[in-house]
């Protein structure tokens, strides 16, 4: 994945920090759709680094690019993407909590999303546990950046709901 621009970077961070501060104070927070979105972009682009095996595998998978140094889940990418961190120093300690914050996500929001047991069967399914290969790697980062759209579209539909009310 080509690097982010500094400015790009900072302005990202600035608009995950402020999910963050209010998911502290408990206020609700809007689902942040550009930072998965970016999430998605990322993992559609580095398929080898991609995995929902693990929240941080240090592993390289065979036939790697000497680049990359390490393979994350959705959630871990957005840590990563967010606080302009490189994959390979992010470490396993409160990545869930992390990711959920700046995403906008109370626990129950972010099982269905963060964890491949919890996806619908539709998506958990066509997900390649073991990849061999390349190919099988393209496979996974397809199914989950499906995966991301459909729970992009379902929550923005559960919101629209509350706000009819």
């Amino acid at each position: 994945m080509p690097t982010p621009q500094l400015s790009e970077m900072g302005r990202r961070s600035r608009a995950c920090s402020r999910n963050a501060r209010l998911a502290w104070d408990n206020k609700v927070v809007p689902l942040n759709v550009a930072l998965l979105r970016e999430v998605e972009t990322a993992i559609l682009e580095t398929p080898l680094q991609f995995t929902m095996w693990a929240w941080r595998r240090g592993d390289v998978f065979p036939g790697a690019h000497d680049k990359v140094s390490g393979r994350a889940c959705i959630a871990s990418w957005s840590v990563v993407l967010c606080d302009r961190i490189k994959l390979s120093t992010l470490t396993t300690t409160r990545i869930a909590l992390r990711a959920r914050r700046i995403l906008g996500l109370r626990p129950r929001q972010a099982q269905p999303l963060f964890y491949l047991e919890a996806w619908p069967e539709k998506f958990r399914h066509e997900y390649i546990l073991k990849p061999r290969d390349y190919s099988d790697c393209v496979q996974n980062s397809r199914v989950a950046a499906a995966r991301i759209e459909a729970f992009i579209e379902g929550r923005l539909k559960e919101e629209s709901g509350k706000h009819s009310l």
